[in-house]
């Protein structure tokens, strides 16, 4: 009965693994697609380091940045509530149909439900449509699971929308 219960363990586990395998080369692969750079993709597989971009929309400036402990915390949580697997951060501000604006992070994820890749990865190339998380760092229940139009500036991703 033990042997049972702990091949039943050994089994989830191994299952969670070849799921958490296919989402890194499911990131993987969007990110060649989003031409990120070859150093943030070898980054990120290497030392599970994430990209975080910032955007500042009015001085029209991007630069790149590490992760604070914070936004690494938030990705975590994210991660562990969604069950995605995060490999890209951008940071800008977001304009409500007032025109103020609002700080937010944009998370580009990868979810467990491997059958969409194919057609996630079509958008990507064609439409420039990539899945996003969207925080709302004010008001964090406006935070939603969207789709963003994406640019590519020198290897860098922001959110075009």
């Amino acid at each position: 009965m033990v042997d049972n219960k702990m091949n039943q363990g050994e089994n989830m586990v191994a299952a969670e693994e070849s799921v958490k395998s296919i989402m890194y080369r499911e990131a993987k692969e969007r990110m060649e697609l989003l031409q990120v750079t070859a150093d943030d993709i070898d980054s990120f597989f290497m030392n599970r380091e994430i990209t975080k971009i910032v955007v500042d929309h009015e001085n029209m400036r991007i630069c790149k940045q590490t992760l604070t402990d914070e936004e690494k915390e938030v990705i975590r949580q994210l991660e562990q509530k969604k069950e995605y697997l995060v490999y890209y951060l951008i940071q800008d501000e977001g304009l409500w149909p007032d025109g103020c604006s609002f700080p937010r992070y944009t998370v580009l994820y990868v979810d467990k439900y491997k059958d969409e890749y194919e057609h996630i990865k079509k958008y990507i190339q064609m439409c420039e449509i990539v899945p996003a998380y969207v925080i709302n760092q004010e008001a964090t229940e406006c935070s939603e699971i969207t789709e963003i139009g994406f640019r590519n500036v020198s290897g860098l991703i922001i959110n075009a929308t």
